[in-house]
């Protein structure tokens, strides 16, 4: 019986929002598709999104995988690749597993692509950055290196930093009242906390522009009538949906870039619903302490998810900050007791239109 040929795609670290018309991504499916008829075993992983969608598209074309994962202490390989197959939609027949036991995800990434490229019979190289660390692995493995497909690598360009004009500011979201408790969007760096990664790119995969951005994470609450609670930067990563008290026009100075974690703060995209009504849906006011102060923090013992220190380097306490815990489901919620809120005018007709809900832009 003939041993299958092991092929490696590989690109260099891509842009946080990617979508089918970037070139690396049109490549790396030209490649995997002219492979099809020849069903090679394709060498990938998971975690970032150059490995994420090699896996995801070779297993849509049925194309062999072997995937090198990491495992850290405490997990076992049953439970791990039972996640993996679910998350990515693979079939069982036609993947097998690598483990590399490693806790530092640093490390694991050297060995992994060590890994793949010394396994790989052939290498093809698609969006490699100069000087990085595959440029490197891929001149050492030259006789195996196929550049039918590779583009020229483009730097990065991630930031999607803005700021609202005050004086540019529609005179809808300057009329505002302070009656709603409001839930502010921004767009995701990577699936929806609910979803699996299967279905984030898929959504790729289709879409002309990056499909998670504010306003489509807005619209997909709407859909649903729910707005999934997550972990992220929450007490003891307990899942919790965030809200403010703070009108659109006392919101504003608050949308800004957030160099540390690479995203927004908030983004000028949310559901607002009135404060009468959430009281009655237990949001709650945020309880806020000083760590180093004589604050009684026996609170923290009771409501730890509802809890948050006032900062150091910034006053927490400025946002206003409400909570609920869990998912909150908004279904039975009259629409009138209900408003949402847009950057762009365009867009709030859009959903005004849609959904029957008061939609106001900040943008006139």
């Amino acid at each position: 019986m003939l041993t299958k040929q092991k092929i490696a795609i590989l690109n260099s670290r891509q842009g946080l929002y990617p979508c089918r018309l970037h070139a690396w991504i049109q490549k790396t499916l030209e490649t995997l598709t002219s492979l099809k008829s020849s069903q090679p075993v394709i060498l990938s992983s998971i975690g970032m999104s150059t490995w994420d969608l090699v896996t995801i598209a070779a297993s849509r074309l049925q194309l062999p995988l072997e995937l090198h994962i990491q495992i850290k202490n405490k997990q076992t390989k049953e439970e791990l690749a039972k996640q993996i197959i679910s998350g990515y939609k693979l079939n069982p027949q036609f993947v097998s597993f690598h483990f590399i036991t490693e806790n530092s995800d640093k490390v694991f990434q050297t060995k992994r692509d060590n890994t793949i490229t010394a396994s790989a019979d052939i290498i093809f190289p698609i969006s490699i950055r100069k000087k990085g660390n595959l440029e490197r692995l891929i001149s050492t493995h030259q006789q195996k290196v196929n550049n039918l497909f590779q583009i020229d690598y483009k730097n990065r360009t991630d930031k999607i930093a803005y700021t609202l004009n005050h004086c540019n500011l529609s005179t809808e979201i300057q009329n505002i009242s302070n009656k709603y408790i409001i839930h502010w969007t921004k767009t995701s760096k990577n699936k929806w906390y609910y979803e699996r990664q299967y279905d984030y790119y898929k959504d790729i995969l289709r879409s002309d522009i990056y499909p998670r951005s504010a306003f489509d994470s807005l619209t997909n609450i709407i859909n649903l009538k729910k707005i999934y609670a997550t972990p992220t930067h929450m007490p003891q990563n307990i899942p919790t949906v965030s809200f403010t008290s703070l009108t659109p026009m006392e919101i504003v100075p608050l949308f800004r870039w957030r160099s540390r974690y690479q995203e927004m703060s908030f983004e000028p995209y949310g559901i607002g619903i009135k404060k009468e009504i959430a009281a009655k849906r237990n949001i709650q006011k945020v309880l806020y302490y000083d760590k180093n102060g004589s604050d009684d923090i026996s609170i923290i013992n009771e409501k730890v998810w509802l809890t948050q220190s006032k900062g150091e380097r910034t006053n927490w306490e400025s946002e206003n900050e409400y909570r609920h815990l869990g998912d909150f489901h908004f279904e039975d919620i009259d629409k009138q007791n209900i408003i949402l809120f847009t950057r762009y005018k365009k867009e709030a007709d859009q959903l005004q239109k849609l959904t029957g809900i008061q939609t106001v832009s900040f943008n006139s």
